[in-house]
């Protein structure tokens, strides 16, 4: 059994990805087509999203090479995040906030990035 089917199959995890983690396992992979700014040169399926699904959010996608890539709609970028989903929930479970670092302005700013970086840090 793959991470993802143990997500599906475990209410209380999947509970606590979504509020410790931001994460959601989609309830069925869906063809990812990207943006007119954001397109993969690989075909991939969205599997995961951040919970809240406002119009801010961000979608994970499994790619045809098992990476696993973003795209992130509150800051309109996409990316590859990791080799695999087993790296991926390390990078969320070890960084719950990763996607905040995505902010380009938090890096113009050195007192804003100190204070973000103690605020994760605690």
């Amino acid at each position: 059994m793959d991470i993802i089917e143990i997500i599906n199959n475990d209410n209380l995890l999947a509970e606590d990805l979504k509020i410790f983690c931001d994460f959601e396992i989609l309830p069925e992979k869906e063809k990812f087509y990207g943006s007119e700014n954001n397109k993969y040169n690989i075909d991939g399926m969205a599997f995961g999203i951040t919970p809240d699904s406002s119009k801010n959010y961000c979608e994970y996608i499994l790619l045809k090479d098992n990476s696993i890539a973003f795209y992130d709609v509150d800051f309109g970028i996409a990316g590859r995040i990791a080799e695999s989903t087993s790296e991926m929930f390390e990078l969320l479970l070890n960084i719950p906030e990763w996607r905040r670092f995505n902010y380009i302005g938090l890096y113009k700013n050195k007192e804003l990035l100190n204070d973000f970086i103690k605020k994760v840090e605690k």
